[in-house]
């Protein structure tokens, strides 16, 4: 087993209201980005609740174990959006733009476990 990374909780950038992207970009920590970021922060733990509720019954541990792809797809999601696509090369490289795209066979897998449970639900009247 590798020997674990020892890895700070602070950064001694200072902060002046500033935060880094995964390019090294630092932008104002009210940019849309870090919005979006915290949104799905938030989002994850909520389904990680969710989780914790379908790990306790047999009923549900399928749900349970399709919640966790969901939470570690968001981990990359959030890893997508720290990685702003540039104008710029030096500001977004090929190799890390590379190990942040999302790709279609996450969203293909999502949907087709969307379309499994709707099977269960009652046709739809309105939306």
């Amino acid at each position: 087993q590798p020997p674990c990374r020892f890895i700070s909780v602070y950064t001694r950038t200072g902060d002046k209201g500033r935060s880094s992207l995964f390019t090294g970009e630092r932008r104002s920590k009210d940019d849309a980005v870090f919005c979006a970021l915290g949104e799905v922060d938030e989002l994850n733990a909520s389904i990680g609740l969710a989780r914790e509720y379908c790990a306790l019954s047999p009923d549900t541990q399928a749900m349970s174990h399709m919640l966790e792809e969901i939470q570690c797809r968001l981990m990359d999601v959030g890893s997508h959006l720290a990685t702003p696509r540039s104008e710029e090369p030096q500001k977004a490289d090929a190799p890390k733009l590379q190990r942040t795209m999302v790709e279609e066979s996450w969203v293909a897998r999502l949907e087709g476990w969307i379309d499994e449970m709707d099977k269960e639900l009652p046709p739809l009247k309105n939306f």
